[in-house]
């Protein structure tokens, strides 16, 4: 049911004019309340779509929903995403102040640019060649960013050969390790600030400070 409403709702956007989805600056369109809809092929094969609800941005930092707040969310479904690159499950421990700051430093993104990682069992993130990536319309300029796991029985961390937007900050094709990808195929325009109802303030888990430790939850 899942699957067959994204499918629904890819349809209908994409109905829209190519031209005027390209034209909108993708910094523009993301933003609190935008939806950005994958596509997902692993196991050989099997392609499957699902969601992801930017709920809160602080800075370089972003709150997301994978999928719906029902009885099947739990705290791995919110997840942080640090300037676009690095993903943090609301249950793993989230990167210091400092760590967050140098992935920040990687901007504006330049071949050979690296950081160290050393929370949540460790990672180097590398920054790679500039590549295209052809995204609603518009072909875009992009970075290879490669994200390396340190040794780690954590089956979740698998290291990442990530594509970057150069314009948005935003993750637009994640190839795993074990040969599955996810590709972006859409980002809907931002719709504003997003309520944060009691159930999802208590799967929020290691998250939790990101919201109530801005002055106004509701605010950028």
């Amino acid at each position: 049911m899942r699957a067959a409403a994204i499918i629904s709702t890819l349809v209908v956007a994409l109905s829209a004019p190519l031209v005027a989805l390209a034209e909108t600056p993708l910094a523009e369109r993301l933003g609190e309340g935008s939806t950005l809809f994958w596509s997902s092929v692993y196991d050989g094969g099997a392609d499957e779509g699902y969601s992801d609800k930017l709920l809160l941005k602080a800075g370089d930092a972003e709150l997301y929903l994978t999928g719906e707040l029902d009885e099947f969310a739990t705290s791995d479904s919110f997840f942080m995403l640090y300037s676009g690159i690095l993903y943090r499950s609301c249950a793993q421990d989230l990167p210091t102040e400092a760590e967050q700051e140098a992935l920040a430093g990687l901007w504006p993104l330049s071949e050979g640019a690296e950081v160290r990682i050393e929370s949540d069992g460790g990672a180097t993130v590398t920054v790679g060649a500039p590549v295209e990536y052809f995204l609603m319309g518009k072909t875009r300029p992009a970075h290879v960013v490669d994200v390396k796991y340190d040794a780690t029985t954590e089956e979740d961390n698998l290291d990442e050969n990530l594509i970057i937007l150069d314009e948005a900050k935003i993750t637009a094709q994640v190839n795993w390790e074990d040969g599955a990808f996810d590709r972006l195929m859409l980002v809907t325009a931002q719709s504003g600030p997003q309520p944060f109802s009691p159930e999802a303030m208590e799967l929020l888990d290691k998250c939790l400070p990101f919201v109530t430790g801005l002055a106004d939850p509701q605010q950028e």
